[in-house]
């Protein structure tokens, strides 16, 4: 994002980057990808920094589409705190 002056301490930003890294930037591919809007993809920071690479979450994190989804899922349930025994669902 800019660099430190050790003498005085200050710190030269790089406006370029700073406008750059507020933007919602996402690799084309994404755009046809099922999960697009949904997965949580690369940051803008590591974007910027590797611009022709492509990065996909699921592949960061060794998984398939529907082990992610399961995931996510699986987690929405915790976050309700949602206890299910049989047929039945109980909300803390």
């Amino acid at each position: 994002m800019g660099t430190l002056d050790i003498t005085t301490g200050n710190v030269i930003w790089d406006k370029n980057k700073i406008s750059q890294i507020s933007k919602v930037m996402y690799p084309m591919k994404c755009e046809d990808c099922g999960l697009f809007g949904s997965c949580y993809g690369a940051c803008n920071k590591t974007l910027l920094q590797h611009p022709n690479q492509n990065f996909c979450i699921l592949k960061e994190i060794g998984m398939d589409m529907r082990e992610y989804l399961m995931y996510n899922f699986k987690l929405s349930l915790q976050s309700h705190h949602t206890v299910r025994v049989g047929n039945t669902s109980y909300s803390e």
